[in-house]
């Protein structure tokens, strides 16, 4: 759904301002309404769709496909391709960022807050004779998603985000060599993760 405007849930011209109390209150009629729209179609001889099914959920799709589509609603799932898109863009960020990862802690178990330091980790210049960003703080600055990345100044904003970042893709697995986060320690709550990859691949 595109609500055309960059901040939607500031969004006050709705045709029912609580959508969830109207959904309560008229079950009856939309359930009655639906009903309608699947009879229909059934009726009409289960007419196909004109989309491809998704692997997984092809009854889902074609069922539901047909049923918006003999009623005369367009669109369904026209923006597949876009999110999936959106997807895989977001999944080659996050190999890069586990790579950076695997390459600067090595396997071993971090903390939010040691990822904190070691991205703002320094070291002296001596042609500057100043202090500047450590080669591997610049790394990990460098492969952070951009879903983090925009928190990168707000040490507190950043570490929230990044600790849920982590929760969310627990296991999950990015690119060939399957780089993931896993929980180090028996305790989910000790917020202790490391990055590692496939079993057999061996560090650069």
């Amino acid at each position: 759904m595109d609500a055309k405007c960059p901040r939607p849930f500031e969004r006050t011209e709705f045709r029912h301002k609580r959508l969830k109390q109207y959904v309560l209150g008229h079950r009856g009629e939309l359930l009655a309404a639906l009903l309608t729209l699947a009879r229909s179609w059934f009726v009409a001889g289960c007419p196909q769709p004109d989309i491809t099914p998704v692997g997984g959920f092809e009854d889902w799709t074609t069922i539901v496909g047909g049923i918006l589509q003999h009623a005369g609603v367009e669109g369904f799932l026209a923006n597949s391709a876009q999110l999936y898109a959106q997807v895989d863009a977001e999944s080659i960020q996050w190999e890069a960022f586990l790579k950076t990862l695997d390459s600067v802690f090595y396997g071993e178990p971090f903390t939010v807050a040691q990822f904190w330091e070691r991205m703002n980790g320094k070291t002296y210049d001596e042609d500057t004779r100043q202090s500047v960003l450590a080669q591997h703080a610049k790394d990990l600055r460098a492969a952070l998603p951009n879903s983090i990345g925009e928190e990168i100044d707000r040490e507190g904003r950043f570490k929230q985000r990044l600790g849920t970042a982590f929760s969310d893709r627990v296991g999950r697995r990015y690119g060939d060599a399957q780089f993931r986060i896993e929980r180090a320690g028996e305790d989910s709550h000790s917020g202790v993760a490391r990055a590692v990859r496939n079993p057999g691949d061996l560090h650069n």
